[in-house]
């Protein structure tokens, strides 16, 4: 289990360049000349450590990305944007970080008496579904999650979520 290496997790999501069916891939070739970015613990709705997300950067921005499991296999690899060679969909290097902080007073703004716990990079329903999830406590429980475009928000135990834009 190497989920407290970080090293070792960037050398896990370097060596997928390297590999024959993502070095031939046009729609991935981006991902040849990004530099290797710091990468994220994702962790459960139960705050477990789950996996990391490792970005790929390009002009301090991410253009891509590896999921690394703990056990240092890569699970996943992809890009951002649909023509990622120009910029466009490319996400924000500090959001694998930290939740931005334009977002977080968006919606202080709607709740300002709702009492937040302390936001962790986790997922909604499936862990491709990552985001920042930060539970709520207004009038109702809730769970907000902070995805590169916006926010939604789910009622504690409901399935539905309205998206924020």
């Amino acid at each position: 289990m190497i989920y407290r290496n970080i090293e070792a997790v960037k050398k896990a999501a370097d060596s997928l360049r390297k590999q024959p069916h993502i070095a031939s891939d046009e729609g991935l070739a981006v991902l040849q000349e990004a530099a290797v970015g710091r990468p994220a613990m994702m962790y459960t709705p139960e705050n477990e450590p789950c996996s990391w997300i490792v970005p790929f950067l390009k002009q301090n921005r991410a253009c891509g990305f590896a999921t690394v499991d703990l056990s240092g296999a890569v699970c996943r690899a992809g890009v951002f944007g649909r023509d990622s060679e120009n910029g466009n969909g490319w996400i924000d290097a500090d959001f694998f970080q930290r939740p931005p902080a334009k977002i977080i007073e968006e919606i202080n703004d709607r709740y300002p008496e709702a009492r937040m716990k302390t936001p962790f990079f986790s997922y909604d329903e499936t862990p491709d579904d990552w985001a920042w999830r930060i539970e709520m406590f207004h009038i109702v429980q809730s769970v907000v999650f902070i995805v590169p475009g916006g926010w939604y928000e789910r009622l504690f135990h409901g399935r539905k979520g309205k998206a924020r834009r």
